[in-house]
C-alpha cells in the first residue's frame, strides 16, 4: 500500500530536525577539526624550534651520514635529551635512509616512498596525528594519540635540507581535550538546536494552523464567491491590457459559445468583430483613466437578430495600484431597449392623438362659441318677440277701451244728446277707463304670459287671459 505523502507541516518538521542535526554535527566535526589542526600547527611550529635550534647545538652535517664509528650514536643521545616530551626519534639522511633511531635494528633501512619523509626532504614541516599501531613499543594503554612532526635540518654551511629528524610526542591528553571540548560543543549545539527546532515547530506549528484556518476562510469566501457568481445572470469576463480573456463565468461561456481553447484569445474575435470595435469599448477607457466606465454594446447575431448589452468595465489593480486587468460586465438590456423603442412609438402616436384632440378641442370650442352666439341672438329674438307681443297686447288691450272712450267722448261733444243717454255714455266711458286701470295695476305682478293670435304669423300677449290664469294660480 503506498504511504501518504508528508503534509507542509511534517515535511518542514522532518527538513529541519534533519538541517538542525546536521548543522550541530557539522559543527563539532568543524571544532574539532579546527582544534586538531591547531595542535599539528602548534607541534609542528615547537618540534620546528626546538629541533632545529638543538641540531645547530649539537650535530653536523656529517652526522647525517650513515655512521662509521661510535661517537655518532653518543651525539644523537645528547640530542636526544634535549629535546622534552620527546620519547623517540628518528634521523634521515638526504637519501632518506635511517642513520640513526633509539631503535638500533632500524637504522640503515631506507624509506624512499614515505610520503611525510618525501615531503619534509624538499623542506615542509610535516606533521601527522594518529593512534599508536598495533606492534609498535609503545605503552598503549597510557599513549593513545602520537604526533609524528618530521622537520628538515639545514645548515648554514651547506645548502639545501641535509636530513630529516623525526620526533614521536604523546599529544593523549590534548587530543582528549579536543574530544571532550567537540562533545561539549556537540551537547551545547543540540541543545540549541532542539531549542530552535522546538520554537520553530511551535512557530510553524501556529503559522501552520493560521494558514489552515486562512485557508479555510478564504476556501469558503471562494465557495461563497462562485454561488454569488452562478447566481449571477450577467456576463462576466476578465481580460487584459492586450484585451485577451483570461476568465468567463459561465453564462458568458455560454452566451459567446467558449471553452478552454478560448482562453487568451482576444475579446474582439471571440464576438466576431474587427478591432476597431475595441475604441469605443469602456475596458479600453478603464485601462486608461483606472476608473469604472459604461457603455452600450450592439451585438449582431449570425441569423440577423440584435441584441443590446450595457457593459460596466471595473479595474483590478495590483499590490503597487496600478491596473492590470479589467472586469467586464455584460448585461443583456434588448427586451429594455425595444421597450423603449415601442414606448417611444406610443409616445409619438399618443402625441399625435393629443394634436388632434386639441384640433378637436378648438373646433368644438368655436363651435360652442356659435352656438354660444346662436344662443345669444336667439334669446335676442324671443326678448323681441316678446317685447313684440306685450307692446302688441297693450296695443290691444288698451287701445281698444280707450276707443270706446274716444267713442263716447264724441257722442257727448253732439247736441241734443238726452240726459239719460249722457249717463250711459259717462258710465261705459268710465266702465273702460276702469279697465285700464285694473289692467296697468296687474302688470308688475304679472309671471305668466299668455299668448293669442293677433294678425298672420303675429302673436300678442293676452293680458286678460294671462291676468286670469296668474289669479288662479
Amino acid at each position: 500500500m503506498k504511504k501518504p505523502p508528508l503534509g507542509r507541516l511534517q515535511g518542514f518538521l522532518l527538513a529541519s530536525a534533519v538541517l538542525i542535526g546536521a548543522v550541530v554535527i557539522l559543527s563539532g566535526l568543524v571544532v574539532g577539526w579546527f582544534f586538531e589542526h591547531h595542535v599539528l600547527t602548534h607541534e609542528e611550529e615547537h618540534a620546528a624550534s626546538v629541533v632545529q635550534s638543538q641540531a645547530g647545538r649539537h650535530l653536523a652535517p656529517a652526522d647525517f651520514d650513515l655512521p662509521r664509528w661510535s661517537g655518532t650514536r653518543k651525539v644523537f643521545e645528547a640530542f636526544t635529551q634535549e629535546l622534552p616530551g620527546v620519547f623517540r626519534i628518528k634521523v634521515y639522511g638526504a637519501t632518506g635512509r635511517l642513520v640513526w633511531s633509539n631503535e638500533p635494528q632500524l637504522i640503515g633501512r631506507a624509506f624512499p616512498e614515505h610520503p611525510s619523509l618525501a615531503r619534509a626532504l624538499k623542506g615542509q614541516v610535516v606533521t601527522v596525528l594518529r593512534p599508536p599501531r598495533r606492534g609498535e613499543q609503545i605503552d598503549q594503554d597510557t599513549i593513545r594519540h602520537l604526533a609524528e612532526v618530521y622537520v628538515p635540518v639545514t645548515f648554514p654551511q651547506v645548502s639545501g635540507v641535509v636530513g630529516v629528524i623525526e620526533t614521536y610526542r604523546d599529544v593523549s591528553e590534548v587530543v582528549l581535550g579536543i574530544r571532550r571540548t567537540q562533545r561539549l560543543i556537540w551537547g551545547a549545539a543540540g541543545g540549541m538546536g532542539l531549542f530552535l527546532y522546538v520554537a520553530l515547530a511551535f512557530i510553524v506549528w501556529r503559522a501552520s494552523v493560521n494558514e489552515q484556518r486562512a485557508i479555510t476562510e478564504i476556501r469558503e469566501a471562494h465557495e461563497r464567491l462562485a454561488a454569488i457568481m452562478a447566481g449571477i445572470a450577467d456576463r462576466m469576463v476578465i481580460v487584459d491590457h492586450r484585451m485577451r480573456v483570461l476568465w468567463t463565468n459561465a453564462v458568458a461561456a455560454d452566451a459567446y459559445s467558449l471553452d478552454d481553447r478560448s482562453i487568451g484569445l482576444p475579446c474582439f474575435q471571440i464576438l466576431g468583430a474587427e478591432p476597431g470595435v475595441c475604441e469605443s469599448c469602456p475596458a479600453i477607457r478603464t485601462f486608461q483613466s483606472g476608473e469604472v466606465g459604461r457603455g452600450v454594446r450592439v451585438q449582431r447575431l449570425p441569423g440577423g437578430a440584435v441584441r443590446y448589452l450595457d457593459l460596466v468595465s471595473a479595474p483590478l489593480r495590483d499590490a503597487s495600484g496600478q491596473v492590470q486587468q479589467v472586469l467586464e460586465v455584460a448585461r443583456d438590456i434588448t427586451q429594455r431597449v425595444e421597450l423603449e423603442e415601442r414606448l417611444k412609438q406610443s409616445a409619438a402616436r399618443l402625441q399625435e392623438s393629443h394634436a388632434a384632440l386639441v384640433t378637436k378641442t378648438e373646433e368644438l370650442q368655436r363651435a360652442n362659441e356659435a352656438i354660444h352666439e346662436t344662443q345669444a341672438q336667439l334669446v335676442e329674438k324671443e326678448r323681441l318677440a316678446a317685447a313684440g307681443q306685450i307692446v302688441v297686447g297693450l296695443h290691444h288691450e288698451i287701445l281698444n277701451p280707450l276707443t270706446g272712450v274716444l267713442g263716447a267722448l264724441q257722442l257727448l261733444k253732439q247736441d241734443g244728446i238726452a240726459q239719460p243717454e249722457k249717463a250711459e255714455v259717462f258710465a261705459e266711458a268710465e266702465a273702460e277707463i276702469r279697465k285700464i286701470e285694473q289692467l296697468i295695476r296687474r302688470l308688475p305682478t304679472l309671471r305668466r304670459a299668455a299668448g293669442a293670435p293677433y294678425v298672420g304669423d303675429t302673436t300678442m300677449l293676452d293680458l286678460e287671459r294671462s291676468c286670469a290664469e296668474e289669479e288662479r294660480t
